[in-house]
């Protein structure tokens, strides 16, 4: 659910370019998503103001992302799930094969 803003280990690539994610519809390949839940963007200790992660903060950190968390919280808050939950089922519901 979260956009990788950068990578955090060299010679990794993400799929959340609107290309790749054209290219995985197109194809057969599966994605093996390494970071499905964004290093834990999800539960609740991402937070604009928290700079104690440095590796979260520079691959996810955003408002774009910040603006997801809040969206994803929601229905949470409702229905008594939590982000989290509802990130990995984002995950898990592409229009192509992935296994996160």
């Amino acid at each position: 659910l979260a956009e990788a803003y950068d990578v955090p280990w060299d010679g990794r690539r993400h799929a959340t370019a609107a290309a790749s994610k054209l290219w995985l519809t197109q194809t057969p390949t599966p994605l093996f998503p390494w970071s499905s839940q964004a290093r834990g963007f999800f539960t609740g200790r991402a937070r604009p103001d928290d700079l104690s992660d440095p590796e979260l903060v520079r691959c996810y950190s955003g408002d774009g992302n910040f603006e997801r968390l809040r969206r994803a919280g929601a229905p949470g808050a409702e229905l008594g799930v939590v982000a989290t939950a509802g990130a990995l089922a984002y995950g898990m519901h592409p229009p192509f094969p992935a296994l996160p």
